[in-house]
């Protein structure tokens, strides 16, 4: 009996170790994961917003002048193939409808590069710092994450405020949070977990799994793909070179429709 109790014991320290293997697994990808996107991305377009964002901008207006303009052109010719008269009234309505819709757009992009602008002037971590802000933020992945544990209402919201501390950089708040959630003992908090270990541990499994897919496919789209050529100044100056001449093209093409729609005039 006392053996069986044994072997029981063994088997139990062995299946808890490997389920604390894999939430430190999950917690090295979640915080791999969120770091891609609360980080690097936000790095990445900085540097595009700033370097090549008001390029992008011009190109923004000269398609909308284009799009604006064809569409001017394409009513009336309509109207004309009809044999009707041209509502002046109906063609300003619809083309402020088109203006108004440009100008959110334009008007976010705008804001973009502005923050983007902001944002590069803001302090840094530094490397100190960076290490510890990543060392916080994934021991409370561990404490708190609602994947990896089951959490009551203080613990959702204490994930809350951690998840928005991430995402603005700051240090503090998540040594405030550690403090607050430091007594936690992760052999009680996997003791309190609904269902048996291998039914636990074979949901880490799957949840590492899908964490190692999304950061697979967030590697793969904008702005990642550009990672290392934004960082490269002749990358960004060939980028430029391509999107101005790209402009004067746009503005030729603009150039003509403008004496198109004249003659209906």
């Amino acid at each position: 009996m006392e053996e069986n109790s044994v072997g029981f014991n063994i088997e139990y320290e062995r299946k808890k170790k490997l389920l604390k293997s894999l939430i430190e697994q999950l917690s090295k990808l979640i915080e791999e994961k969120d770091f891609f996107l609360n980080v690097k991305k936000v790095n990445i377009e900085t540097k595009y917003m700033c370097s090549i964002g008001k390029y992008e901008m011009e190109r923004m207006n000269l398609n909308f002048e284009i799009r604006a303009l064809k569409k001017e052109i394409s009513l009336r010719q309509s109207a004309l193939n009809r044999g009707e008269v041209v509502s002046e009234e109906h063609i300003e309505q619809v083309m402020k409808e088109e203006l108004r819709v440009w100008n959110e757009k334009v008007n976010a992009f705008s804001k973009q590069i502005k923050d983007a602008e902001i944002f590069m002037k803001l302090p840094k971590l530094s490397d100190e710092e960076s290490k510890r802000f990543k060392s916080l933020y994934r021991k409370l992945i561990k404490l708190l994450h609602p994947d990896i544990h089951k959490c009551d209402e203080r613990d959702k919201l204490l994930w809350q405020r951690v998840c928005e501390a991430y995402k603005n950089g700051d240090l503090e708040e998540l040594e405030n949070l550690m403090y607050l959630v430091e007594n936690k003992n992760m052999d009680d908090l996997l003791y309190k977990q609904d269902g048996s270990i291998e039914d636990k541990v074979e949901k880490l499994k799957n949840l590492i799994f899908k964490c190692l897919d999304k950061i697979d496919k967030i590697k793969k789209v904008f702005p990642f793909t550009i990672e290392k050529e934004i960082s490269n100044d002749q990358w960004v100056k060939d980028k430029i070179d391509e999107i101005q001449i790209n402009n004067q093209l746009l503005k030729t093409y603009r150039d003509k429709l403008k004496v198109v729609l004249s003659e209906f005039k």
